[in-house]
């Protein structure tokens, strides 16, 4: 961690050399690890006042989420501020900084009671108020809409099976799949995806060949 050094390169040229004296080294196999054990302190802290306002912890790499269930939008909202203020006690007391216009206030619920109450709802995290966030977000590579109906996720991946589809069926014609069509399957389909980004990564490597 220490005596680090940075270059940029942008468009293969580099720029000068420059000190780094704060953050984890990027790209490290040490730097998850690093970064959990930083970050372990938020989750304590948090976890406190996640007694009282009975909400959960979720961290995924470097997303946290907390999560709490009540039937009333009102009682979601204050706990989730509850829990987003003090995430914010703890950064100021830990030389850390979160980007708060980044923050997402996602609000489930498929009662159609709570559709009137949840569109007027407003919810404060630090100096910012706004809305709960309408349109779905992708979780896990699901997309969850505020009605849990899953349309969003149904209409996306069903767009990207089709594609997938329109590339087999391309090869397709009335007698049947030649030998040689059959061999550019894979390509179309396995090779697509498995080489995407290739160009980022291929040094010739033996093990990567196979």
């Amino acid at each position: 961690m220490n005596e680090r050094k940075v270059i940029l390169s942008i468009d293969g040229k580099e720029g000068d050399s420059m000190d780094v004296e704060t953050g984890i080294p990027q790209g490290s196999p040490v730097s998850p690890v690093l970064f959990v054990t930083y970050l372990s302190g938020l989750i304590s802290d948090v976890e406190k006042e996640e007694e009282q306002c009975e909400s959960k912890g979720i961290s995924f790499v470097d997303d946290v989420e907390w999560v709490v269930e009540r039937p009333v939008v009102g009682e979601c909202t204050q706990r989730l501020e509850r829990c987003a203020a003090g995430a914010q006690k703890w950064a100021k007391e830990n030389a850390c900084q979160f980007d708060i216009e980044k923050t997402e206030a996602i609000l489930f619920s498929p009662r159609r009671g709570n559709r009137e109450p949840k569109t007027k709802a407003r919810i404060r995290v630090g100096n910012q108020e706004g809305q709960y966030y309408k349109e779905a977000t992708r979780w896990f590579r699901v997309w969850l809409d505020d009605v849990l109906t899953l349309k969003d996720h149904t209409k996306k991946t069903l767009a990207k099976a089709r594609t997938a589809q329109n590339r087999v069926r391309s090869l397709m014609n009335n007698k049947g799949l030649s030998p040689g069509a059959c061999q550019r399957i894979p390509v179309a389909a396995v090779q697509a995806v498995v080489l995407y980004g290739s160009e980022l990564w291929w040094r010739g490597q033996k093990d990567r060949a196979q």
